[in-house]
């Protein structure tokens, strides 16, 4: 079996592809991971999974990317089943299906891309009609599938490394001195910038809250694909505006809000013990993967309204969950996050206890049981 994708940037789908690999094995499956890479792309959070990488320049279209990373795997012999787990993968994997006899595609469906580019939203259509079987990782994403496109889509949740994640090596203290963030009150976000992430209506709310959240506090936002042509332009242009000083990499005494890069495997379970409160103000999310991983970190997590999320997280007991898009109820819950003990105990508590639910090996059984057409 292989997994394949249509990128190795910072993206939640390679991060899919690489877990199910290290669990599939325990269901009797052979498993590689494929990916199509530019050289201005990197794998992200290194140390997982070993990915086999096609070359491609990342300013080729999807038709294109898509015939480089089929010609690719056509050309090695492809397994029987190939997990596709994008729009660039899935063109590419029932193309090779066309060309190899024997061979069945199982689209997995992150979230459905917005019709504003007729080109990307043909190619995602294929891509999910002619596979042979499809995969959700949340109900919603599932419903909008069959609802838009009229397929059947299974429901397989994303899991998370719990243990890691609750039990770090180093404790809160030491995580902090790991990167001299201090005394200060950090508000923690994952996954970058951008419009999809809320992140002009995230540093709004912080500017409104910092006045309440202690001396000097961060907030600190890692990862993630470069942002949209412009975005990070007027991400700082607003910063400015708020008053709000941005750094990359380190944060200065001064720096109220510093941007940081994808991190290693082995050092995101002590980001997460290094901050106060977690905040994911997303307008769209497929999964929300971080967001289970600051739960089993123990965080008190913030989170956008959105259907996603409901389905695994309740307001006021294991989250605090605010409106898309408005920057009041934000900064409030960011303050309720960082400064109320009980609030923050509770939160803390019930998020792990959601977290220990969600486990990659029962979702790699459940793909298992897609394949053998249990």
């Amino acid at each position: 079996m292989w997994i394949v994708c249509g990128s190795t940037g910072p993206l939640g789908e390679l991060v899919h592809a690489q877990r199910l690999a290290e669990h599939l094995p325990a269901e009797g499956f052979e498993v590689d991971v494929w990916a199509l890479a530019g050289h201005e792309e990197t794998l992200p959070r290194p140390g997982a999974s070993a990915v086999r990488v096609v070359p491609a320049s990342t300013s080729l279209g999807v038709e294109r990317r898509a015939r480089v990373l089929g010609a690719a795997l056509a050309g090695a012999g492809p397994p029987g089943v190939l997990i596709a787990e994008d729009v660039v993968s899935g063109l590419a994997c029932v193309r090779v299906r066309e060309i190899r006899a024997g061979v069945r595609v199982v689209r997995t469906i992150h979230h459905l891309e917005p019709a504003h580019d007729p080109v990307i939203h043909e190619a995602q259509r294929v891509s999910v009609e002619a596979a042979d079987a499809r995969v959700s990782v949340s109900r919603y994403w599932s419903e909008r599938a069959a609802g838009e496109l009229g397929v059947g889509v299974a429901v397989v949740a994303n899991g998370v490394d719990y243990a890691r994640f609750a039990a770090p090596d180093l404790g809160r203290r030491e995580a902090r001195a790991a990167h001299s963030w201090g005394p200060r009150t950090v508000v923690l976000s994952v996954g970058g910038i951008g419009a999809r992430k809320g992140s002009t209506t995230l540093i709004e709310a912080f500017a409104r809250a910092r006045g309440r959240m202690g001396e000097a506090p961060l907030l600190v936002i890692v990862g993630g694909a470069a942002p949209p042509a412009g975005y990070l332009d007027r991400f700082l242009e607003e910063a400015g505006r708020l008053g709000l000083s941005v750094d990359r990499g380190t944060a200065a005494p001064t720096t109220d809000v510093v941007l940081l890069p994808t991190q290693a495997e082995r050092a995101m379970p002590v980001l997460y013990r290094a901050a106060d409160v977690f905040a994911l103000p997303s307008t769209r999310e497929g999964f929300g993967l971080a967001a289970l991983e600051a739960a089993a970190s123990g965080l008190p997590i913030v989170l956008s309204d959105l259907a996603v999320f409901r389905e695994r997280f309740s307001h006021g007991r294991d989250c605090l969950m605010v409106p898309v898009g408005d920057s009041g109820p934000l900064a409030e819950a960011l303050v309720r996050g960082a400064r109320e003990t009980e609030l923050r105990r509770s939160l803390g508590d019930a998020a792990q206890r959601t977290a220990e639910r969600h486990d990659w090996a029962a979702a790699a059984a459940g793909y298992a049981a897609i394949i053998r057409g249990e």
